[in-house]
Order: structure tokens, then sequence, then C-alpha cells
């Protein structure tokens, strides 16, 4: 909004109203979690009207990182310089904004049908009587209560159908008896430790690669600059090359601001490795679908029977059955150096990643 400095002169200065919102609306889309549409619907529900249109050009505007375009005028190219105002944002965020508009890969929610009540429907149950994957349906009782079923495809000659409630609440029972032991959990802190250590050594590889490119486009932009002022290039070819380097170079470097520190990383791996296995029954149970089927993926061995009544069958993968306090065969998986093999991890899927 219009303001005055302390000489006077105009200057932009922030909105008291809606400064706030409108930094966190541009820091919320800078995490890659939300779609333009999803950001407008949330920050015009906070009390932030703003039309489509609006909205991408604020997520293109360099004034909320407290910088200005000037633009060409005679032999001067345009360019973006630091202004006086109060920025709302970091540049960092700022050049990260952009990345992510430009972006052609950028990750999109694809629509799902999965529902929050069927989180077992799909390629995860099988039917007892038949053997093929459940489906599942939701009824509308006369009174308004809603009531959800798994079943089979009757049209193939199975009418089998349970009570979906009791399957889900049957299901997070058996996760609490897949928790280990406090002295089963210490051991496993061991194994998480060991573990990152041996991913380490990667992380650091990822960052001298990154350094590396990053002075190679350097070099690239000092190279191109000798190149213009002798005169073999235009001023518009210069620019376009350079906004292609430096948009580059704003990828490689987000890469390494993004990469954490060592200490913070393993102190938040192990932990969450331990949260993990320590409260799998209620991490399921309080997460949304999409969490469910990755814990229901990272977790099962094969697809568990439901009769209606109990579970036939219900294999956890290997590494789970060993941290579990009713496999005392835990404390045996060691190698011949006295170290616990690391293959007995419960952090990767089915399919092995």
């Amino acid at each position: 909004m219009p303001g005055k400095d302390e000489l006077g002169k105009t200057l932009m200065k922030p909105c008291s109203n809606n400064s706030n919102l409108v930094a966190a609306m541009l820091n919320d889309y800078n995490t890659g979690y939300y779609s333009q549409n999803a950001l407008r619907q949330k920050y015009t529900a906070l009390g932030l009207p703003i039309t489509k249109s609006n909205l991408s050009r604020m997520l293109s505007s360099e004034l909320y990182a407290g910088l200005l375009k000037i633009k060409e005028y005679l032999d001067e190219p345009t360019r973006i310089v630091k202004a006086l105002h109060i920025p709302l944002i970091t540049e960092s965020t700022y050049r990260e904004n952009q990345i992510i508009l430009r972006s052609k890969c950028r990750l999109k929610e694809k629509p799902t049908k999965d529902s929050e009540y069927l989180p077992l429907r799909g390629k995860i149950l099988k039917c007892p009587d038949c053997n093929r994957n459940l489906t599942g349906y939701t009824k509308k009782k006369p009174s308004g209560k809603l009531f959800h079923y798994y079943n089979c495809d009757a049209n193939k000659g199975c009418g089998f159908s349970c009570n979906a409630s009791k399957a889900n609440n049957l299901f997070i029972d058996n996760l609490k008896n897949i928790v280990p032991t406090p002295q089963v959990l210490k051991a496993f802190e061991k194994v998480l430790t060991s573990k990152y250590e041996s991913m380490h050594q990667t992380r650091n590889q990822l960052l001298n690669s990154l350094e590396k490119r990053r002075k190679e486009i350097i070099l690239k932009q000092d190279k191109l600059v000798d190149v213009m002022i002798d005169g073999k290039i235009s001023q518009d070819i210069y620019e376009r090359k350079n906004e292609s380097l430096e948009t580059t170079l704003n990828q490689i470097q987000s890469e390494i601001n993004n990469t954490p520190k060592q200490d913070e990383s393993m102190e938040k791996f192990v932990q969450f490795g331990l949260k993990f296995i320590s409260q799998v029954d209620v991490i399921y149970e309080k997460a949304d679908i999409k969490t469910k089927k990755r814990i229901l993926s990272s977790i099962l061995c094969g697809n568990p029977v439901f009769d209606g009544e109990k579970y036939r069958t219900l294999e956890f993968t290997e590494p789970i059955k060993l941290l579990s306090k009713y496999n005392k065969g835990f404390m045996n998986s060691e190698n011949k150096n006295g170290r616990l093999q690391l293959r007995n991890l419960p952090l990767s899927t089915r399919g092995g990643t």
C-alpha cells in the first residue's frame, strides 16, 4: 500500500490488514504442496479475497521479496535491484516460487476415489470365498445414517459383504500387537543410527556434485559476459542465455539449501523411525487415506483375508515381525560382527523403495 519514508517521500509499506496473510500464502506456495487453486481457496476462506489472475501476478511479483524490476532503457538492459520497501518474503523464497511456477514437472495430486471409511479396499483385502480383491460401498439408511461395507463383485457370482467399521477396527487392534518392547526399541535406535551413517556418505557426494555444477554455471555466466562485451552476441541473446543459466543456478542453489545438515537430519531420521514403529496403530488410525495406503504397503506382506468376524490371514513383513514384542528372534538378527542387520528395517515398501 502507498506510504511515506522518514523523509516524507513516497514508499510502499505493508498493509496492516493483509500483509501477514499474503506472506503466509507466498510461503505456503513455496512448500510445493499447494496448487494455485487450493491456495486461493484456503486464503479466501481466511479473509483474503483474491482472483485467479491476481494470485498468478502475486506469485510472480518480485515486489514481495523487496526487489524492483528496472525495465530496459536506452543501452541499459532490464535488471532487478534491491528496493527500499520492507519485504514480506525472502529472496530465496521468491526464486524458488519462480522455479515452481515455471516447472513443467511440478507434482500435482491426482484425484482419488479412495474413501476415508474404506482404506482396505482395492488391492488390499481379499474375499474369503473367491480370493478376489474386495471393493466397497456406502449405504444410507432411512434414518439418514451412513453405513460402509467391503464387498466382492456380485456380477462375478460372489455376494460376500462385511461391515467396514468392524474390519477397520479389528485391523487397528492387530497393529497394536506389533508394537515392540522398550528393549527392542533401544536396539532399533542403534540400527537407525547405523543406517543413517551409511546414507551420509551419499549425501556428501550429492552436495559435492551440486557445488561442482553451481561453479560450472557461474563460469558459463562469466564467459557469456565476455562474449557480449566483445560484440560476438547481441544483448537479446545474452539476456535469454543468462536467464536460462540463472534459472538453473537457482534450482541448484535450492537443492543445496534444502539438503539438511547432518546432525539435524540424523536426529529427525532416528526419531521418526522410533515414533513410527512405537505408535504405528495410533499413526495409522489418525492418518489421512493417502498416508494409510503408504503405511499398508510398508508393513503388509501379502493380502489379508477378513471373513466378516476375524482376519483369517494377516501377515506382516519380516522386519515388522522381528520388531514385534512377540518375536524373540529379533535380538538374534545380528551379523557375524555383532551388528544388527540393516535389511531388517521396516522402512521400505514391498517394491524395495
